[in-house]
């Protein structure tokens, strides 16, 4: 993310909601000039304040459209609040103005990627890729899209490219792990998850793939029911059971421990959580198996 020199680096979370307070009191006093807004708009999102800080981005591309990154800056700020169009236009925007704007391109291809469009994703990573051969997020979010659009083979070369290049990125294990097991490596997957969580042991997004792997794989040597509920239950309490994906996987290694009162009643929290009907139609399907008394196996890959 590039942020002007006159940003906030780091925002204590007490500070965050006075801060939001301050900002708009210099916004309704009209005090604030094109920088002021980026500026205060960048110090929100370092705080991981995504929807306050995009009408400020708004203000000042207002004042200045020609702002490029300003442009680039509130597309990861819509990227991370799930709206993949508005990211996608602002990208574009940004590359129109700043063609070299490496940046732009990655969070173009991060939100086409996500939108499904994995042809133009891979192809906004080999455009920032030939801009700037050392940049490992464009080998990772090709590696990504890869990986999503089923070749496997590739997104490992990408994702082993990106680590060559930042061996200290734990998100660039995660993404080759999942590739690993997509591919029905589950050592190797198993070894990349391990080494994600020592880099960074709070990424719960790997700690909770690396339970739902030992909770489920298909393979019964790869399956270790206690270090799947342990895993689970450490990412359920970080996140306060939140998320529906994260309390699945707890209902999976419950089931896979051989409770599975437990992991009916999880699994029914899952589906309270869920949004989409997709999602409540997919865990409703996992726990058709523990009703029968059966934990949940995935389904070998092809």
């Amino acid at each position: 993310m590039s942020i002007r020199r006159h940003a906030i680096h780091h925002v204590p979370s007490r500070a965050i909601s006075v801060l939001a307070c301050l900002v708009w009191a210099c916004v309704a006093a009209g005090q604030y000039k094109g920088d002021d807004y980026f500026n205060q708009a960048a110090a929100l999102q370092r705080a991981c304040k995504q929807r306050e800080a995009i009408p400020l981005y708004t203000k000042a591309i207002e004042l200045d459209a020609s702002d490029a990154e300003a442009f680039s800056n509130r597309a990861r700020a819509w990227l991370e609040t799930d709206e993949f169009d508005k990211a996608v236009d602002d990208c574009t925007e940004a590359i129109r103005l700043k063609p070299g704007d490496i940046e732009a391109y990655v969070t173009r291809a991060e939100a086409r990627s996500e939108k499904g469009e994995y042809d133009t994703a891979i192809a906004d990573c080999n455009q920032a890729a030939a801009l700037r051969p050392n940049d490992s997020s464009a080998y990772y979010f090709r590696g990504v899209a890869w990986d999503r659009k089923g070749n496997h083979d590739r997104a490992i070369k990408d994702f082993t490219e990106a680590i060559r290049l930042d061996p200290k990125d734990a998100e660039y294990y995660h993404g080759r792990a999942n590739a690993w097991k997509h591919r029905a490596a589950y050592a190797k997957a198993i070894e990349d998850f391990v080494r994600a969580l020592t880099l960074r042991p709070e990424l719960t997004a790997a700690r909770n793939s690396l339970a739902w792997l030992l909770a489920t794989c298909p393979d019964a040597r790869f399956r270790d029911g206690k270090k799947a509920f342990d895993h689970a239950s450490y990412v359920f309490e970080t996140d306060g059971g939140k998320n529906w994906d994260y309390v699945d996987t707890l209902a999976a290694a419950y089931a896979e421990c051989g409770d599975m009162r437990q992991a009916r009643d999880y699994a029914n929290k899952a589906i309270d959580l869920a949004t989409r009907d997709e999602d409540k139609e997919t865990i409703r399907s996992r726990l058709a198996f523990y009703e029968r008394g059966r934990p949940y196996r995935e389904p070998a890959p092809r």
